[in-house]
């Protein structure tokens, strides 16, 4: 189920872009993207609905997958997992809810940053990791990112989220907020 990076659609069955949303490439992106989904994905989940999210990260997924497909490298591994779809949730976070603090731990630290300087230091990872696993994550995760498959999804969610924002705006009767 893997998508080949860079190919076209030719030969790439249109359920894989379906599927992949659902698959982890490795230990890493697993645990990744489940903490991603738990931290951020619930608070998502509860704006719009369980049945709107489940479509909206098949969306997100969709898109990303696309991406890899069409404007990955040719040549690069083939992408496996739920990386688009995740960055997509993140995007839908950061427009719904972009000053809600999002605490992180790493280096022995406990700090909260607004969710607009986490999605900031999430790009900023998704770039320097973008060219591919360094040889330790190859050992815990094979899978390659797809730099392509992750802006894609992100700016997915985005859109979405800010879509479902105008609507809920509009239903209100209250002016639109940005």
């Amino acid at each position: 189920l893997a998508l080949p990076s860079g190919t076209g659609f030719a030969g790439v069955p249109r359920h894989h872009l379906l599927a992949a949303p659902f698959l982890a490439g490795g230990l890493v992106s697993l645990v990744v993207g489940c903490l991603f989904l738990l931290v951020l994905g619930d608070n998502v989940e509860d704006r719009v609905g369980r049945g709107t999210f489940l479509l909206f990260y098949l969306l997100c997924g969709a898109v990303a997958g696309a991406a890899h497909v069409l404007l990955g490298k040719t040549g690069a591994p083939a992408a496996l997992g739920s990386a688009g779809a995740v960055a997509g949730v993140l995007g839908a976070y950061l427009v719904f809810f972009p000053d809600v603090p999002v605490t992180m731990y790493g280096m022995g630290e406990t700090v909260s940053v607004p969710a607009y300087l986490f999605a900031c230091a999430w790009a900023v990872g998704v770039f320097l990791w973008g060219g591919g696993p360094g040889p330790l994550s190859a050992l815990l995760d094979p899978a390659p990112y797809s730099l392509a498959g992750h802006l894609a999804g992100f700016g997915a969610g985005v859109a979405g989220a800010a879509l479902w924002r105008s609507f809920e705006d509009a239903g209100s009767g209250k002016p639109a907020t940005g």
